[in-house]
């Protein structure tokens, strides 16, 4: 809700991106609680990952399944691939995030406007892989990381051979976009040739 979405978005927005919360932590220490938890699926559907976001004060705002415990090391994921492979569109955008992702995805799907994330600022071999894979039932592809991040944006681009967009002055990710800001940059990823 802090972050632009209505009550009733939030619960959709949830059923949507399979997205739960902790309020206790299952290994009975505090180290889950008070998280927003995205599950991590592979291509197939099959839960290989989670990260947890803190609401509220944390020590580390995202906490994820070490690779030791885990299907795949978060390196190897795609945030909603199983839903990406799925579907066809105009953009694919490509942010640091989930909350990038979903804000972007959560707008634009209805103009044919999808999003994932990489969960770094960094994309290894595995998601490159993915994502050019990905980028074949889109039009256009688009990396677009948060503020500050622009070494590596301009890395990604040029190692995946896709488009790079900035956001606008004064906006750090596109997390904190309001939903007008979300529809001007949808808009602008569709006219722009």
């Amino acid at each position: 809700i802090s972050r632009g979405y209505s009550g009733h978005d939030v619960v959709t927005l949830a059923k949507r991106y399979d997205l739960y919360y902790s309020r206790a932590s299952a290994q009975g220490g505090n180290s889950w609680r008070r998280r927003v938890l995205f599950p991590i699926r592979n291509e197939h559907g099959h839960l290989v990952n989670y990260t947890g976001r803190a609401i509220g004060n944390a020590k580390a705002r995202y906490k994820t399944l070490d690779g030791d415990n885990a299907g795949a090391r978060m390196s190897e994921c795609l945030f909603d691939l199983p839903t990406l492979f799925k579907r066809k569109g105009n953009v694919l955008v490509i942010c640091e995030g989930p909350f990038d992702a979903m804000r972007i995805g959560w707008l634009g799907e209805a103009l044919g406007i999808h999003a994932t994330c990489v969960f770094t600022q960094n994309v290894s071999d595995t998601q490159a892989s993915l994502l050019t894979r990905l980028s074949y039932n889109y039009e256009r592809t688009v990396v677009l990381f948060d503020q500050g991040a622009d070494l590596q944006a301009m890395r990604a681009q040029h190692t995946l051979g896709f488009e790079r967009y900035t956001l606008p002055a004064g906006i750090k990710d596109p997390g904190n976009l309001q939903a007008g800001e979300v529809l001007n940059l949808c808009r602008q990823l569709l006219t722009v040739n």
